[in-house]
């Protein structure tokens, strides 16, 4: 309560676009994530995996009771996955990605999947080392999702973005505690391996889904790109016109990719413009002839 009020005092800045409805900012969050492939990928990835992370959340306390000598140390699995989580972070953010943080998102939900596996066999409190892996990409795989989203959005879209699939996300959650009560009553060790199973499906949705192909391109890039030939930014033509206030918000991010565009489009045609006898000789239709020297 103390932090709420103390950042209260910080008043937000005047939005130049107007406030819209709030189905039309989910729909415009939804179109964002749907149309940008790197979004899209770690969304369902995330989403998927959180199914599984779900399973194992209801599986804590029975795993307590059968391994550790009682359900309420099944308390103990979450500090451990917490802890191990916070640390993966905290040496994340001293050395950073070595690589992009997509692949993070790919990297952190395998190692989930393993430790998943992992819990389901081990014996006694070998278990908590096992879990305690699962934090380790737990972390790292919250970190890696939101680095993709800060990059592939906007900035006027983030909040749509972030609040959607952060609602994705708990949605994900809540079916895997759902799947896991039945299961987990009748055999904890099958619901961490159907659970593991579905990390698995994380990777593959992360592989199916792919990389974006050769005209995908980033929010500033794929904005420069989009305006400098007179389209649209990826947006699709239904969602253009339904939200034309999406469409004017963009303009003013794209006003110097169009004046760049088209100096680049003019010394472009200035190079190639043929010049001399050569040049008069093609204009012709017939080809130049040799030089004195020839």
């Amino acid at each position: 309560m103390p932090a709420a009020l103390w950042l209260a005092r910080y008043r937000p800045p005047a939005r130049s676009v107007p406030v819209q409805a709030a189905y039309r900012q989910v729909a415009a969050g939804f179109a964002m994530i749907a149309t940008r492939r790197p979004l899209l990928r770690a969304t369902v990835t995330s989403v998927v995996s959180y199914v599984g992370i779900g399973m194992l959340l209801v599986c804590c306390p029975v795993l307590g009771a059968h391994r550790l000598g009682g359900a309420d140390r099944g308390a103990l699995l979450i500090s451990a996955m917490a802890a191990a989580s916070l640390i993966a972070n905290a040496r994340l953010a001293r050395r950073g990605w070595r690589r992009a943080p997509d692949f993070g998102v790919l990297a952190s939900t395998l190692v989930i999947g393993a430790s998943m596996a992992a819990t389901a066999i081990a014996p006694g409190w070998f278990t908590m080392l096992a879990a305690a892996a699962g934090g380790a990409g737990e972390g790292p795989q919250l970190t890696a999702v939101f680095a993709v989203r800060h990059r592939e959005t906007p900035d006027h879209m983030r909040g749509q973005v972030y609040t959607t699939a952060a609602s994705l996300k708990i949605a994900g959650l809540a079916a895997g505690a759902a799947l896991a009560g039945p299961l987990a009553g009748r055999s904890v060790t099958a619901c961490l391996l159907i659970g593991a199973g579905i990390e698995l499906c994380a990777a593959a949705a992360y592989l199916v889904t792919g990389p974006p192909g050769r005209g995908a391109r980033g929010p500033a890039e794929g904005a420069g790109a989009g305006a400098a030939s007179g389209g649209w930014t990826g947006i699709p033509r239904l969602v253009r016109h339904k939200y034309p206030w999406y469409h004017q918000a963009h303009a003013a991010d794209s006003a110097s990719a169009v004046v760049v565009g088209r100096l680049g489009t003019v010394a472009t045609s200035i190079d190639d413009r043929p010049s001399g006898m050569d040049g008069l000789l093609r204009a012709q239709g017939r080809p130049p002839g040799p030089g004195k020297d020839g």
